[in-house]
């Protein structure tokens, strides 16, 4: 059986290794089951902030302090994935997939590690998919009609509803990312409820 998750994080700096991870977003297709997540916590005392960071997420460092803690959250987060994944299985893993994947897998691999947790790949296969290389390569020949290649600009281009505004919250944008992979694949996974450009549930 493919499980794929769809994986976005958000976070306090631009530097993988050491910034902070305060939402995780995301969408699990596994068979004929589909499911939705968002977690929010608090971010660790030595993890670097950027102010520009906090600013694009509407963030203080008084309502990260008030967020959960991230051991708490990371225990969640892998309670859930265990539903679908045995992680002492190394024939069973999830397909990491996002737009600018490598981001986000560097920044859960350092959060895993902060939580006191080694075994990040013990979820997931490596490499991650990254529906910004598949884009490039399906787009190769057509990347001059594109202004820049964010997500927001590769999903006008395929024609996914996506909301500028919305940007930068982990499960909106794993909605979008995985609206552009099912339009590069021809893939039609499972529908979670909510979809690009209906009204948000978050």
């Amino acid at each position: 059986m493919i499980k794929r998750i769809f994986l976005d994080v958000e976070t306090t700096g631009k530097n993988p290794m050491t910034c902070g991870l305060w939402q995780i977003g995301g969408i699990i297709e596994a068979g004929k089951r589909s499911e939705e997540f968002i977690f929010e916590c608090d971010i660790f005392k030595e993890d670097d902030v950027e102010e520009e960071a906090l600013t694009v997420n509407g963030l203080t460092i008084d309502k990260l302090d008030k967020m959960r803690d991230p051991i708490e959250v990371n225990g969640e987060f892998q309670e859930l994935m265990s539903r679908y994944i045995d992680k002492y299985d190394k024939r069973d893993k999830f397909y990491f997939i996002n737009f600018g994947v490598n981001f986000d897998s560097e920044v859960l691999r350092q959060w895993f590690l902060k939580c006191g947790d080694e075994f990040f790949g013990s979820w997931f296969w490596h490499p991650p998919i990254d529906v910004m290389t598949l884009a490039m390569q399906d787009l190769v020949g057509k990347r001059h009609n594109l202004q820049n290649f964010k997500q927001v600009t590769v999903a006008d281009y395929y024609g996914v509803r996506s909301e500028r505004g919305r940007a930068h919250n982990a499960l909106y944008d794993c909605y979008v990312a995985r609206e552009i992979y099912n339009k590069i694949t021809g893939e039609n996974p499972l529908q979670p409820i909510w979809q690009p450009g209906d009204d948000v549930p978050f």
